[in-house]
């Protein structure tokens, strides 16, 4: 089952306790409700189109490995509202993702305390030719060869290199 959100409406002051946002939820490319928060804290609000779906994800969300947590044993169960709140963090972190990459190429390696990067203006030429540049830029030793560099990545996984950072 691959549950998404689209049509993400987020409002950074608005969020206090929790992210303040509304999202249409779509469950194997189908919408099936939506999931809002008004970021005062609290659990998500969700209106779903059917109950059948509803309940189904709910007994997927069941068998998905437990989140990592800074506090108690280190993990807690899976829950929707977790679930959706990794969702919007995803989406968010896309955004910032896609932001630095309009700036140049970002590139991270062992070199760079964590959460630092490099951001390498990208000259004219090599614009739509990131991996080119980034092989280059290699060859010549500009970065340390086990560098990464995410405008070359998928964006899911790009996500995933800038949130270990």
């Amino acid at each position: 089952m691959i549950i998404t959100l689209k049509n993400i409406k987020h409002s950074e002051f608005a969020s206090h306790e929790t992210h303040c946002f509304t999202a249409s939820i779509y469950v194997d490319g189908k919408k099936s409700g939506i999931v809002e928060n008004c970021g005062q804290g609290g659990c998500n609000d969700e209106h779903w189109d059917d109950r059948n779906v509803m309940n189904a994800v709910y007994d997927h969300v069941k068998t998905l490995p437990p989140v990592e947590v800074e506090w108690g044993d280190g993990t807690m169960a899976q829950s929707f509202d977790t679930l959706i709140g990794e969702l919007v963090n995803d989406w968010l972190v896309a955004k910032d993702v896609k932001r630095e990459m309009r700036k140049g190429l970002i590139v991270i390696s062992k070199k760079h305390e964590k959460g630092n990067f490099s951001s390498i203006k990208i000259p004219t030429y090599y614009k739509g030719k990131e991996a080119e540049l980034f092989t280059r830029i290699k060859k010549l030793d500009m970065v340390e060869k086990n560098s990464v560099c995410l405008n070359v990545l998928p964006i899911a996984e790009a996500v995933r290199e800038w949130r270990k950072m």
